[in-house]
C-alpha cells in the first residue's frame, strides 16, 4: 500500500500500487510518489500552460530513448515487448510473412523505412506475425476473411492463365 505525496491529493487513505506509475530509477520503492491521477493532472496543467514547449520536451525525451518508447507502444497496442517483436523479425528473416519482401514504405516525415506492422487477430488480440504496410492494409481491407482471400487467389490465377476479359 502507498499514499500519494501530492499535498492537493484528495486520496487520504492508502492506495494500492496499481494506482502509481512504475519508475525506472533505483530510488525509493520503484513507484512514482504521486498517484496516476495527480501526475496526469499536473501534466495537463503543464501542457495547457505552454503546449509547444511540452510537445518539444516530449519529442526530445522520445528521441533520446526510441527503443523504450517503441517497447511501450508495442506493449500497449499488442501486448508484446520490443524483444518479442525483434524475435519475430529475425525469425521471419526481416521480410513480410505474406509477400516475403522487405518493407519498402517510407515514413513521410523522417523518410526512414517503416517497421513491419504487427499483424494480430482483432477478436482474440493474438499476434500472428509481421507484415509489410501493403499486405497489412490489403489483409485489413478484406476484413481478414479467408473466403475472400481464396476468391482473390482464384480470380488472380484465372486471369494469369486467361488474360482476356471474361
Amino acid at each position: 500500500m502507498k499514499t500519494c505525496t501530492n499535498k492537493n491529493c484528495k486520496q487520504v487513505n492508502p492506495q494500492s500500487l496499481d494506482r502509481f506509475s512504475k519508475i525506472s530509477s533505483a530510488r525509493g520503492n520503484g513507484f512514482n510518489s504521486w498517484c496516476k491521477n495527480c501526475t496526469c493532472d499536473a501534466n495537463k496543467k503543464r501542457y495547457h500552460a505552454n503546449p509547444k514547449k511540452f510537445i518539444e520536451q516530449n519529442k526530445a525525451v522520445k528521441a533520446r530513448n526510441p527503443d523504450k518508447y517503441k517497447d511501450l507502444r508495442l506493449r500497449r497496442k499488442f501486448n508484446i515487448s520490443l524483444a518479442h517483436y525483434t524475435f519475430l523479425l529475425i525469425n521471419q528473416g526481416h521480410v513480410c510473412m505474406l509477400c516475403q519482401q522487405p518493407e519498402t514504405v517510407r515514413d513521410s516525415k523522417s523518410d526512414k523505412l517503416k517497421d513491419l506492422a504487427v499483424d494480430h487477430c482483432h477478436t482474440t488480440k493474438k499476434v500472428r506475425g509481421l507484415l509489410c504496410q501493403s499486405c497489412n492494409m490489403a489483409f485489413g481491407l478484406i476484413k481478414e476473411n479467408a473466403n475472400t482471400a481464396r476468391r482473390i487467389y482464384k480470380y488472380a490465377k484465372h486471369h494469369e492463365l486467361n488474360p482476356e476479359p471474361i
